[in-house]
């Protein structure tokens, strides 16, 4: 999924009033923080630093793959729109959703990788 597709998704099943760059940041952080505590553990792993102004939105892929990337990404944007509107009933439900999809990417994604030498094995 490109970052565009993304926000104009979210633009569509969840109108509301913030702009490009504040949705843009919100993606920015969470691929962060995805990279930081899944991606980043594994051979092969390619450096990730965020997106900003600078990043062409129309031909950057986001980090997570289909068919994980909508579930999470569309969720995660609901999320912080509700958080900022205060609609904690919704950001609850959306909460619950992100989640789920996330535990889920998670999941497929370690299986699908073998640990580098980052990790630490302990000994019985």
């Amino acid at each position: 999924m490109k970052i565009a597709e993304a926000l104009d998704k979210i633009n569509i099943f969840r109108p509301n009033q913030y702009s490009e760059k504040d949705k843009i940041g919100w993606l920015s952080n969470i691929d962060m923080s995805l990279y930081d505590a899944v991606v980043k553990q594994y051979e092969g792993a390619e450096e990730f630093n965020g997106y900003d102004e600078t990043t062409d939105i129309h031909t950057t892929d986001l980090l997570v793959k289909e068919p994980y990337a909508e579930d999470i990404y569309m969720y995660y944007l609901a999320m912080q729109i509700d958080f900022y509107n205060a609609e904690m009933g919704k950001y609850n439900n959306d909460a619950l959703m992100y989640n789920t999809a996330y535990t889920t990417w998670r999941n497929e994604y370690n299986r699908a990788h073998s640990f580098g030498s980052k990790d630490v094995y302990f000994k019985l």
